[in-house]
Order: C-alpha cells, then sequence, then structure tokens
C-alpha cells in the first residue's frame, strides 16, 4: 500500500516492526481515516498473544466505558503466564481526563502493550498527552485521508498485494465510484478479487462493470475524460445517462473530482518542463508519467490563464463584497460546446451574506455586477434571490446548476440544490422560457440576409432543451 502521509511513524514502518515482533509500550493511532487504524490495533489484537494467552491478557475496551485510571490499573498489571499483556482502547477520542495517562507515560510497564484508537480527528499536539507518550517511547500515528488523486494508486497496490493487476480506466472507474472511503473501498476490490479466476487475475472494466455495478461507458471517469477532451457530444451523453437513471448517481457528486482535476491543472501549468509527462507527474506528486497524460492534455484544450484569472475574480468578489460564493460556473457558449475565438467568459455565481444584510429592514441589493469587458462578464445573484427564483422555476437558474463548466462549488451548494431547489424543476415554465428565448433569438438574429452561424445555435439550443423536456415529460 502507498505510504501513508503521518506526523510520526508511516503505517508500513509500523506494520514492518509488528511483524518482526518489535512492540513499543504505546500506541497512539488517530486521525480521520479509520482504515490504517483498524488494521494495526487489528494486528495487534490477533498477532501480539497466542489464542490461548488472550483470556487473561487482552483486554478490548471503549473510550467511552471506561475512565483513564482504570486503563492505567489494567496496563500496570502483569502478564499471567505469557511474555505480554495487550490493551485496547477502541474510540479513545471519548475518553475523559487523561492525567493519570501521563503519568503512566513517563514510565509505561515494559510487558505491557498499550493501544489507543482515536478516531475522526487528532489529538492536539499542545496537549500534555502527546509529549508525555513520545516521552515514554510511543509510537504516534497519524492517519489521513487519502486524496483523490491517490486513490487509483492504492487500488493498484493493493490488487498487487494480492497477485492481481488492474487496468488504469478500471482503478479510476473504482476510485470515482466508489470514493475515499478506504474500508468500503477495499471491501469492494474483496469482492472483485473473489470473482476472478485463477487463470486471469486482472481487473478489467468489463469485470467492474459486473462486480460493481459501474457502467464501463457511463460514469465519473469516461465524464471528465469527455470534459477534458474537449468531447461536448460524449459528454452531453454521460450528463444524460445519469440524468435518465437517477438511480446510477449523482451529476453532482462528480463535482469534486471534476474541481480536483482543473484545481490540479492550474498547477500543472507552473510545472518548470509542462512538456513532459515525468515532470508534470512529479511536480502534482502522481505516481507515475501516464497518471500525467490527462493534465497534458488539458494544458492544451484549456488556457491556464484564464482559468486562474476567473478563480482569482471569484476570490477577489468574496473579499471585497464581504460574502461567500456558493457555486461559480460558465453560463455562456463556453459551456455549451459552441465557443468562438472571440466568446468571453460569462461566469455566474450564487453567493450569501452574514446574517444582519437579511435582517435588514432596507431592499438591499441582491446582485453583483462585478467586471464587464471583452474578456469577462462576471456577475451573481445573492442567495435568497436564487431561492425565489428557484421556487418560481427559473430555468436559467437551472442552467447554471448544471452547467458543465464549474469553477468553484461548496457542500452547502450541493446539499441545498440536491435537498430542496431542485425540486421546484417545472416543465411547464422550462417549455415556456426555451420557446421564448428561440422566438426572440429567431427575429433578432436570423431574419437578416447575413447570419453569423454562432446566432444559429442560439436559436437551436433552447429548440433542443424543448424537445429534451417534451421527451423526458412523456417518459
Amino acid at each position: 500500500m502507498p505510504e501513508k502521509k503521518n506526523t510520526g511513524t508511516s503505517y508500513e514502518t509500523i506494520m514492518r516492526d509488528l511483524k518482526a515482533r518489535n512492540f513499543s509500550p504505546i500506541y497512539i493511532l488517530m486521525g480521520e481515516e479509520s482504515y490504517y487504524i483498524d488494521k494495526i490495533s487489528d494486528y495487534i489484537a490477533d498477532n501480539v498473544l497466542k489464542p490461548e494467552e488472550r483470556d487473561f491478557n487482552q483486554t478490548i475496551v471503549f473510550g467511552s466505558d471506561v475512565s483513564a485510571s482504570q486503563i492505567v490499573d489494567s496496563a500496570k498489571a502483569f502478564p499471567m503466564m505469557a511474555e505480554k499483556r495487550v490493551v485496547i482502547v477502541k474510540e479513545s477520542q471519548n475518553l475523559k481526563g487523561t492525567e493519570p495517562l501521563e503519568k503512566y507515560f513517563k514510565n509505561p510497564v515494559p510487558s505491557t502493550v498499550l493501544v489507543f484508537c482515536h478516531k475522526n480527528g487528532s489529538i492536539d499536539k499542545r496537549k500534555k498527552i502527546i509529549p508525555a507518550a513520545q516521552a515514554g517511547g510511543a509510537v504516534i500515528f497519524e492517519s489521513k485521508k487519502l486524496y483523490e488523486r491517490e486513490l487509483p494508486g492504492f487500488i493498484e497496490t493493493y490488487l498487487r498485494q494480492h497477485q492481481a493487476t488492474v487496468e488504469q480506466k478500471a482503478a479510476q472507474m473504482i476510485a470515482d465510484h466508489v470514493g475515499a472511503d478506504l474500508n468500503r473501498l477495499t471491501s469492494e476490490l474483496d469482492k472483485v478479487l473473489i470473482s476472478l479466476p485463477a487463470s486471469d487475475r486482472r481487473v478489467t472494466p468489463d469485470v467492474v462493470e459486473k462486480e460493481i455495478g459501474v457502467s464501463k461507458d457511463f460514469n465519473a471517469f469516461e465524464l471528465r475524460n469527455a470534459i477534458v477532451q474537449r468531447d461536448i457530444y460524449k459528454a452531453n451523453l454521460i450528463i444524460k445517462y445519469f440524468d435518465n437513471n437517477p438511480k446510477a448517481g449523482s451529476l453532482f457528486s462528480f463535482l469534486p473530482m471534476l474541481f480536483s482535476y482543473f484545481e490540479n491543472l492550474m498547477i500543472a501549468f507552473y510545472s518548470p518542463n509542462k512538456n513532459n509527462e515525468n515532470a508534470v507527474a512529479e511536480f502534482l506528486e502522481l505516481r507515475n508519467g501516464g497518471a500525467a497524460r490527462d493534465y497534458l492534455t488539458g494544458m492544451r484544450n484549456y488556457s491556464g490563464m484564464k482559468t486562474m484569472q476567473i478563480i482569482s475574480k471569484i476570490r477577489e468578489i468574496e473579499e471585497k463584497e464581504n460574502i461567500k460564493v456558493l457555486h461559480a460556473i460558465e453560463s455562456g457558449s463556453r459551456a455549451w460546446g459552441f465557443a468562438s475565438h472571440d466568446s468571453d467568459y460569462d461566469v455566474r455565481f450564487i453567493y450569501v451574506r452574514n446574517k444582519n444584510f437579511y435582517l435588514s429592514l432596507r431592499e438591499n441589493k441582491d446582485f453583483i455586477d462585478w467586471e464587464l469587458n471583452e474578456v469577462l462578464d462576471i456577475n451573481g445573484w445573492d442567495l435568497k434571490k436564487a431561492l425565489k427564483h428557484f421556487h418560481e422555476s427559473n430555468a436559467t437558474l437551472f442552467e447554471w446548476s448544471n452547467s458543465p463548466i464549474v469553477y468553484y462549488t461548496t457542500g452547502e451548494w450541493k446539499k441545498l440544490y440536491d435537498g430542496t431547489a431542485s425540486k421546484y424543476f417545472s416543465c411547464k415554465s422550462a417549455l415556456y422560457h426555451y420557446y421564448g428565448t428561440a422566438n426572440k433569438n429567431y427575429c433578432e438574429h436570423l431574419c437578416d440576409d447575413m447570419v453569423n452561424y454562432k446566432k444559429y445555435f442560439y436559436v437551436l439550443r433552447p429548440i433542443l432543451a424543448c424537445k429534451w423536456i417534451e421527451e423526458k415529460t412523456n417518459n
């Protein structure tokens, strides 16, 4: 498995020492990722003592059920007909009062292996318990969540340790579908491993589709790939698939993955040698040069300067307007796949102010026009205004919420849109909106002798939107 980032000893080093039976008197295992904490504590529980020694020499308790003094008393007891005594404190984050432990840590019993499993966060390094434990020779391990980009590497390593290989696309499909919960991820991988015949230990997209239920053609990996390649047709096919098959997954669940990609893409532009796969991979801390291939493609298809400029502007608006941006997207021709060389960036965002703004008796401005020039067209709506328009089934807002180009988003927005706003979409209202838009653009742009080809798209897009809504309503 890839080495975990931690503040202290690595997971690999700990496991190597445990297997060599080099036991420390104290283990403090803490962090957000429970997988590594469980692996270490389970190994200690299963291997330090022989099965016949455990009844009298192994104690497993929960932090909410015991006091620090009781743990110390148990740790001070000498083993009975065994070399070691094992005391494991599960969910030690619920333990109240640590003063007795601090005293014990100064002079721990060498024959005792005392393990603390502190989950859902880490112990504040400023508290006395950490320096006291370090002084007593404790092993301190902090288990952090893997980054999304690290998951394919974890999958490859895990399968290799079980005498199996995996194709890159298959690894990415699993990572995108399951996410960074390593306990769930390894459970799914074990299920795949069981299904593999002895004659062919190779995990392919077909195997993933069959065993995990991820379509090899319609998934987050393929969507990201289509966006990276600027394959608008394929991207829209995938979007339509998920829209028609909500049980297959939510498009909003893909946003963090897409945002992570473009965040790394911006960083890639600053690589000293951005034309070399290995150099970019090293700069982005990716597992190999092949993993950087998508970023080289992205740098060819997207302007780093413009993307950086847009995100910079969003941060500038937050600072100067004293707001929090919840969701920012591209709303113009770039979002819908028919941008021309002179197209500007039509950035739209939803924001929220502090509570005093909404308690005021005065009617305050509920929108922001930030910048309008030949390159950038940026404006935003206050959340209150957005919610009113969602309630009225404003089609434009639903377009913003489903734009394929997301510059910035938040968990609060996802929760708000999925839980509330999306329920107010009205097919009837949307049909009237798009019919009116098509008619207006036809009268304004298509009745002259000479017509810019792009203007045809301004009529075709709302007509196709009407067709899509009609088909969806009939289904």
